[in-house]
C-alpha cells in the first residue's frame, strides 16, 4: 500500500482498512471478503452468497439460505412463517405472498371474488358466501335453507309447508297461490270463511241443523225427522210439508188460521203468499202499510188525499143490484129497483139482477120533438 511500512510488519498491507488477518484479499485494496468463498470478493461478485440471486435482487445478499423478505420484516421468506405478514400462517394462506388474500378455491382471492364459494350467489346476496352448500338462512337462525327443516321456522317443516319461506303461512287448502290466513275464502268454494261452516271443505259450506254433517252429505238438513228428499222446506225444522203448495208450511197456516190444503185461503183470487189479508175476501192489499185494506181504504196511498178512482172488492157492473161484501161470505148481489130511465117516452124500462136494465116499445104518444111537420 506505500505507506512507508514493509508488509511483513504492515498489519493491513493493502491499506483498505480491514487488517489482513480479516481481509480475504490483504493484498487488493478493492477487496477485503469473499462471503461465498469462490475467488471473486463481494465488490466485484454479482452474487455474493452464491445462492442463484444477484446481490441486487437478493434481500439478504449475504445469506444462501434467504433471497426474499416480502412483508419486510427482517426475517427471510425461507425462515418467515408468515411470509405476507396478513396474520395468516403460510402453510394456511392460499396466497402466502399477498398480504391482502389469503382464502381461496377458485384462484381468485376471496377479498377479490365477487363469488368466494363460488355457489353461483354474489357474496353481497349470500348469507354464507363461504360455504358453497347454502346462499340463504330464511329465518336467520343461522341454519341455511338447505340444511335448515324449516326454512322459515313457523313450525312447520318445509316438507309439510306449502309457503316454506313465508313464516306467516304454511297452508293453502285450494291451491290458488294464497295462503290460508290471508285468503278469505280457503276452500274456492265461492263462500267466504266467514259465513262458510266448513271453510276448509270445498264440497259443503252449510250446515243447516248444526250437527257437524254438511248439508250436501246430510241427508236431513234440518234435523226435524224427514228426509230432505220428502221435505218441502229441508232447511227448516219446524216445517215439513206445504199440503197446497203456496210456499207456506203447513204448521203455518194451521196457526194463523189459513187453509193448508188451499193456497187461496179466502177464494178472493189471490194466493195466501201474496194476499195481505188472506182470511177476508173483500181485501187482499194494503198500499199503505196502514193495516186497513185497499177496497176499504179511501185514501190508498196515505198521502192525505181522498183517491180518485176508489177500489171496489165487489162490483158486478150491474146497476140494478147493491153491491156489498162480506169477508167470510163473499160477495152479495142484491136486486133493487135501479135508474132505468133511458129517457125515452116510447120505450117502457124495467130493471133486472141478471140482465140490467131492459127497454120495450110501448104505445104512448111520441111527439118528442113538437114539430107539426113531423
Amino acid at each position: 500500500d506505500a505507506d512507508g511500512t514493509g508488509n511483513n510488519a504492515d498489519t493491513d498491507d493493502d491499506g483498505d482498512g480491514t487488517d489482513d488477518v480479516d481481509d480475504a484479499f490483504p493484498l487488493d485494496d478493492t477487496e477485503d471478503s469473499d462471503n461465498d468463498g469462490d475467488g471473486i470478493g463481494d465488490n466485484a461478485d454479482l452474487d455474493d452468497d452464491n445462492d442463484g440471486t444477484d446481490d441486487v435482487d437478493d434481500d439478504f445478499p449475504t445469506d444462501p439460505t434467504e433471497t426474499t423478505d416480502t412483508d419486510g420484516d427482517g426475517t427471510g421468506d425461507n425462515a418467515d412463517t408468515d411470509d405476507d405478514g396478513d396474520g395468516v400462517d403460510d402453510a394456511a394462506d392460499a396466497f402466502p405472498l399477498d398480504p391482502n388474500e389469503s382464502v381461496d378455491g377458485d384462484g381468485i382471492g376471496n377479498n377479490a371474488d365477487t363469488d368466494d364459494d363460488g355457489d353461483g350467489v354474489d357474496d353481497a346476496a349470500d348469507a354464507f358466501p363461504l360455504d358453497p352448500t347454502e346462499d340463504a338462512d330464511a329465518d336467520g337462525d343461522g341454519t341455511g335453507d338447505n340444511a335448515d327443516l324449516d326454512d322459515d321456522n313457523d313450525g312447520t317443516d318445509d316438507v309439510d309447508d306449502a309457503f316454506p319461506n313465508d313464516p306467516t303461512e304454511d297452508t293453502d287448502t285450494d291451491g290458488d297461490g294464497t295462503g290460508n290466513n290471508a285468503d278469505t275464502d280457503d276452500d274456492g268454494d265461492g263462500t267466504e270463511d266467514n259465513a262458510d261452516a266448513f271453510p276448509l271443505d270445498p264440497t259443503e259450506d252449510a250446515d243447516a241443523d248444526g250437527d257437524g254433517t254438511g248439508d250436501n252429505a246430510d241427508l236431513d238438513d234440518d234435523n226435524d225427522g224427514t228426509a230432505d228428499v220428502d221435505d218441502a222446506f229441508p232447511n227448516d225444522p219446524t216445517e215439513d210439508t206445504d199440503t197446497d203448495g203456496d210456499g207456506i208450511g203447513d204448521n203455518q197456516e194451521i196457526a194463523e188460521g189459513t187453509d193448508p190444503t188451499n193456497s187461496d185461503s179466502d177464494d178472493d183470487g189471490v194466493d195466501d203468499p201474496d194476499d195481505i189479508f188472506p182470511l177476508n175476501f173483500c181485501e187482499s192489499s194494503d198500499a199503505d202499510g196502514d193495516g186497513i185494506g185497499d177496497n176499504e181504504d179511501a185514501d190508498d196511498n196515505d198521502d192525505g188525499n181522498v183517491d180518485a178512482v176508489q177500489t171496489v172488492a165487489c162490483d158486478d157492473n150491474v146497476d140494478c143490484t147493491d153491491d156489498t161484501c162480506d169477508p167470510v161470505a163473499a160477495c152479495n148481489f142484491a136486486a133493487n129497483d135501479g135508474n132505468c130511465d133511458d129517457s125515452n117516452p116510447c120505450t117502457d124500462n124495467t130493471c133486472d139482477a141478471i140482465n140490467d136494465c131492459q127497454s120495450s116499445n110501448n104505445s104512448n104518444a111520441c111527439d118528442a120533438d113538437a114539430n107539426g111537420c113531423t
